[in-house]
């Protein structure tokens, strides 16, 4: 093109953006040049593969040309997905994070250069862009939104400096960033619709005040307005950075007449949540209502991490259900939303869906078709065979030995609605499996049916993430086949990856192989999906006692148990953990606490207790808790053989503990896939039967 002609043409401009290089340049010169030069390399090679060319390069900035909008957008979406793989594991201060703008429109080619508004747009949304973010104008959007498997969020139409035209902008939702947050403060102009209701403040006090809504935790009994004290909006310096599309879910109210229904409140929020999570735009934080009740909406925000609360209630009556549901901002404790949903009781499914579609509405978030089609998926067309189900569900979630049998009851009487019924299956599966590992049933009782449900739920399901969790969840426990186990908690994770159930059980396969970097980092993920969950906290910190960390892991116990203090696995962790810090007087202290909380003799806990005894010295009191162990055991009681090991390798009786071990591996053992790593069994590691016995199990010494 000869010198000074101009040419226009439509083009996709993308604008490149190093996150914090002047600061870095003027701290530290030299690696400033050093990392722009290695982001120059990882950079440029990608552009060309999605048709991209470069056209200018000033500084830490890149401008390139697409002819095609989808080309720009996934050459973005590969250089976030190279740079965060490469910051995975480079030290904090060689980090190196981009943000990127794209818009498509028309631009002037002249001189070798590319200039107007679509260049200037592209230049002015990239820094509205998180570090590792990709922004997009809303005719990129257009475009591109039925082309991608990622959310977008809407963040409304930002003024950008010198563009005169109102521009809507969209943010990305990367899947490798689930900690992701966008800032309530951080962007110059949101979506309006929050600012416009903040114009029914006083109506939502006076409805907060009265109760409309109020949440409780149906288990607590408590009952105290989370709203009551609203707290003013706070100006941009004092305002927490709280993300708008992490939403906390709280715990429904049960508003209905008849206390059997109390299942159907919790079953409507435990629905709701896993619909929504289905959503990549959203994170959803469950919050147990133990010592929430008690908080205003800032200060569950704060604890949850998220700027928007979906609290409610629902009731059953007769055929006839409703759902009361709202949606409030956590900062200003303004009512974003709110809406009853009515209809009868084999509707609530069809509720439920309408619910989720409204939510994502009301937060802008682009609900994509696949995700639409899981949302609405049904496992069963037998009314009465889900209700079953639903309410096995609620009976397993006491996690007591009475709500798994009861769970039992309903899953069945589910099956014979339903013979095809998979996730009822699964649900058999599963409470058999944790009756054996959890709550120490003997293996006779639990092992054959927990077998027989897994092979059938092995047959039916290689695509559905909750039973893939079942199977991993059997063939770690009782099975003992870590490639099974393994590969169906893989395949979970690949189907699901945002279940957090299904990082928990991969970090416990990790863990029995004493692969425990890896099993941290799935309790990390498994924590940031149910951020506020103390089971998760208190195996964390079991992680750490079985990496022989054990102040660590005493420190984790104690925030579990400091969260409820009533809380037995907690307990016991924190109690074995103590006594291989050597603070056997608070071990002591610790395991008696969990055993009087315990209604009746619990082996667990007397072992735990006798093991605590031998290693501080008091061999006597060890003897003692042993001969309880021994008498249960003469009057029919099941005692877990491992934990007959425990006691006797605390007492240094090696023979007869890997005696009791032996018996384990023959008869079966709810706490036998730790044997590798358990610190209480280390004192067999050099004795000749114990490599024995992991070549047995198939496990590597």
């Amino acid at each position: 093109m000869p010198e000074g002609t101009e040419h226009r043409k439509l083009a996709a401009i993308m604008f490149t953006d190093m996150v914090g290089y002047s600061a870095l340049a003027q701290r530290n010169e030299a690696l400033a040049l050093e990392l722009l030069e290695e982001h120059r390399r990882l950079l440029r090679p990608v552009f060309p593969k999605h048709n991209g060319r470069e056209v200018e390069t000033a500084g830490d900035a890149f401008l390139v040309e697409f002819a095609s909008a989808l080309e720009a957008v996934r050459c973005a979406m590969e250089i976030q997905e190279q740079l965060s793989e490469r910051n995975r594991t480079a030290p904090p201060e060689r980090a190196i994070r981009l943000r990127i703008g794209i818009h498509v429109g028309d631009v002037v080619h002249k001189d070798g250069k590319v200039m107007g508004d679509a260049v200037n747009i592209a230049a002015r949304i990239e820094p509205l862009a998180e570090a590792g973010g990709i922004c997009l104008s809303r005719p990129v959007f257009d475009q591109v939104a039925n082309k991608l498997e990622v959310a977008l969020v809407k963040l409304g139409s930002p003024e950008l400096k010198n563009i005169k035209v109102p521009m809507e902008v969209y943010r990305m939702v990367l899947p490798w960033q689930p900690g992701s947050e966008l800032s309530r403060s951080s962007l110059p102009a949101m979506t309006k619709r929050p600012q416009r209701r903040r114009a029914v403040l006083g109506l939502a006090a006076i409805l907060f005040v009265i109760g409309v809504y109020v949440v409780f935790w149906p288990r607590t009994g408590l009952r105290k307005d989370l709203s009551v004290s609203p707290i003013a909006p706070t100006n941009s310096v004092t305002q927490p950075a709280l993300d708008r599309l992490r939403i906390a879910l709280l715990p429904f109210e049960n508003l209905s007449p008849d206390p059997d229904n109390d299942y159907f409140a919790r079953t409507i929020a435990d629905q709701l949540g896993t619909k929504l999570s289905e959503i990549s735009g959203l994170r959803i934080i469950p919050v147990p209502g133990t010592n929430f009740t008690m908080l205003e909406p800032l200060a569950i925000g704060q604890k949850a991490k998220s700027g928007t609360l979906l609290t409610g209630s629902a009731s059953k009556t007769g055929g006839r259900i409703n759902v009361n549901v709202r949606l409030v901002d956590a900062v200003g404790g303004d009512v974003l939303w709110g809406e009853l949903f009515s209809g009868e009781f084999q509707d609530w499914e069809t509720i439920l869906n309408r619910l989720v579609s409204e939510v994502a509405r009301v937060l802008d978030v682009i609900l994509l078709e696949p995700e639409r089609r899981q949302i609405e998926r049904r496992y069963t067309d037998n009314f009465k065979a889900f209700e079953l189900y639903v309410k096995g569900r609620d009976a397993w979630n006491t996690f007591t030995r009475e709500g798994l049998r009861q769970g039992i009851v309903y899953f069945k009487q589910a099956i014979e609605e339903d013979r095809n019924y998979t996730l009822a299956y699964s649900g058999l599966a599963d409470c058999y499996t944790i009756l054996l590992a959890a709550l120490h049933e003997p293996p006779q009782d639990v092992l054959p049916d927990a077998k027989r449900y897994a092979e059938i739920v092995e047959k039916r399901a290689p695509d559905l993430a909750q039973a893939q969790v079942s199977l991993g969840m059997y063939y770690l426990f009782a099975g003992l086949n870590w490639e099974k186990a393994r590969d169906h908690l893989t395949r979970a994770v690949t189907l699901k990856p945002r279940y957090a159930d299904a990082h928990h059980f991969l970090a416990h396969y990790f863990e029995s192989q004493g692969k425990f970097e890896d099993a941290k980092k799935e309790w990390d993920r498994a924590q940031e999906l149910d951020l506020l969950s103390n089971m998760i906290a208190a195996e964390l910190g079991q992680t750490y006692l079985f990496a022989g960390d054990y102040p660590r892991a005493v420190a984790l116990c104690r925030e579990a148990v400091a969260k409820d203090s009533e809380f037995l696995f907690g307990l016991q962790v924190l109690g074995a953990a103590l006594t291989f810090t050597g603070d056997y007087t608070n071990a002591i202290q610790t395991l008696q606490r969990a055993q009087a909380l315990k209604e009746g003799d619990w082996p667990l806990f007397i072992a735990e207790l006798a093991h605590t005894y031998a290693k501080a010295g008091d061999i006597p009191a060890a003897k003692d808790q042993l001969d309880k162990l021994l008498n249960l055991q003469r009057g029919g009681r099941f005692v877990d053989p491992c934990l007959m090991a425990w006691v006797y390798a605390g007492l240094n009786d090696k023979p007869e503990a890997l005696r009791w071990l032996d018996r384990a591996v023959r008869e079966g053992s709810g706490v036998l896939f730790w044997v590798k790593v358990d610190p209480r069994l280390k004192p067999l590691h050099s004795e000749p039967g114990f490599p024995e016995l992991l070549k047995r199990m198939k496990l590597e010494p």
